[in-house]
């Protein structure tokens, strides 16, 4: 047992995550803020996680293995709050890693600013078959980021109810929640339940920071049509039917008007990525049904001044507009859309391609060319460290060992920041224009 109370309690859910879950675990246990708890809720992991967990229990006393009963985040993460003993509660993915500071610089801008929260940016981690790529995550744009390091009532920052949506990367004072009743919704899985604990926050805090530090590692999935499918809308509707029917029913005034505005972006950006990735098939009877009960919530909003179009801003209005109109019209017109983008990429390929670019974009291209049956013989990229290595099984070679030995081949720039100095390397060693085409520009 410890000696002195923690100062903060890092609530670990787990559920088959053997791969990472020595990364996470000594990432948070090698914190400079040595004074904390570590509860990890395992949901019935199989793959060797709990068993991988329990032996970092015998090692560290800081640390309680739960099981859970239930395979659900939100449930998982409530447990550790009502088992935690410290002044403020952390997050951590058990897929995901920290940097050795982040919980020292979160507990000292907490306590020094008597906060009900605190949080601060992070890098998204891309995992291509071993490959990491980092990308910066900002929450504030640069018109905002005066919000930085500075002690905030949400209402004085709206942006926050539409662009702040990760739980993982503050912490927050358990009183707080406790008197509040500020906690995850307890669903099946683990989709989008982060939704309504945020919004909660935002609605109930009164004192609040955000600080631009990047100290959370979070490892980005890659999305495919086989990982996204129509409950995507069933795990939004379910989020804001527990806000608005059950915590915040029959509640008024500008901070309900933003959860409100907030549910029809967010049923327009999730219908457009099942349109993106499903195509057609999210014509269906449980899309339907969520389409119908969002949209009701907000013509009831609207035709009884909760929400008010004057009060949103003209992007906002536009973007979720088509509620209140022809879906099915939108809907024809969206897949149009994507169709001529398809083709227009078909266009530019060529029988045999070879890829520039190993990160996002060169990720999208090979996506791409898997699904609709080009030949993409293989990556190349002047990282050297890559060369040699399979990323989704096509190998990355160096650029002069496929450059002027396929003159029939195809180059597909996929690169955001060095795009010309691709394409100058490319005709420096022979390439032609028409066999150099670009996958964004």
């Amino acid at each position: 047992m410890q000696d002195r109370k923690p100062l903060v309690s890092v609530i670990m859910p787990s559920l088959n995550v053997v791969k990472y879950i020595d990364e996470c675990i000594q990432s948070v246990l090698n914190q400079s803020l040595t004074q904390i708890e570590i509860i990890c809720v395992d949901a019935g992991s199989t793959d060797g996680t709990y068993e991988r967990l329990k032996e970092y229990e015998i090692k560290d006393s800081r640390i309680r293995v739960i099981q859970s009963d239930k395979r659900s985040y939100g449930y998982q993460v409530n447990l550790g709050i009502k088992k935690s003993n410290a002044k403020y509660i952390g997050i951590v993915e058990t897929d995901d890693y920290v940097d050795e500071n982040m919980f020292e610089i979160l507990y000292h801008r907490a306590e020094d600013n008597n906060l009900d929260f605190v949080k601060a940016d992070f890098t998204f981690l891309y995992d291509f078959d071993g490959y990491y790529l980092y990308k910066p995550g900002e929450l504030f744009e640069t018109d905002t980021n005066k919000f930085y390091n500075r002690v905030i009532q949400p209402l004085d920052c709206t942006y926050l109810y539409f662009h702040d949506f990760n739980v993982w990367k503050g912490i927050y004072n358990r009183e707080f929640l406790i008197d509040n009743d500020v906690m995850f919704n307890e669903s099946a899985g683990a989709s989008f339940q982060d939704i309504g604990f945020q919004q909660q926050l935002l609605y109930y805090a009164k004192r609040c920071m955000y600080i631009p530090e990047k100290l959370y590692y979070y490892r980005f999935g890659h999305m495919t049509n086989s990982s996204v499918s129509p409950k995507l809308l069933q795990f939004v509707k379910q989020e804001f039917e527990r806000l608005l029917d059950n915590k915040l029913n029959g509640v008024t005034g500008r901070k309900i008007e933003l959860i409100y505005q907030k549910m029809g972006l967010d049923l327009w950006s999730q219908y457009n990525v099942l349109l993106d990735l499903n195509g057609s098939s999210v014509k269906n009877e449980d899309v339907e049904q969520c389409y119908q009960w969002i949209k009701q919530k907000l013509l009831a909003a609207l035709n009884n001044g909760i929400v008010k179009t004057i009060d949103m801003n003209q992007d906002t209005w536009k973007k979720i507009t088509f509620l209140l109109d022809d879906k099915e019209a939108y809907t024809d017109k969206y897949l149009a859309k994507i169709q001529d983008k398809t083709d227009e990429i078909k266009g530019i390929l060529g029988k045999v391609n070879v890829i520039w670019g190993c990160g996002t974009y060169g990720m999208e291209a090979l996506d791409f060319c898997k699904k609709y049956g080009y030949d993409c013989i293989a990556l190349t990229d002047n990282n050297s460290s890559l060369w040699g290595k399979k990323i989704r099984g096509v190998e990355v070679k160096a650029p002069l060992a496929i450059i002027n030995k396929n003159q029939d081949v195809t180059y597909v720039i996929a690169n955001k920041l060095h795009s010309g100095e691709i394409q100058m390397q490319l005709k420096e060693n022979g390439v032609q224009d028409k066999n150099i085409v670009f996958w964004k520009k």
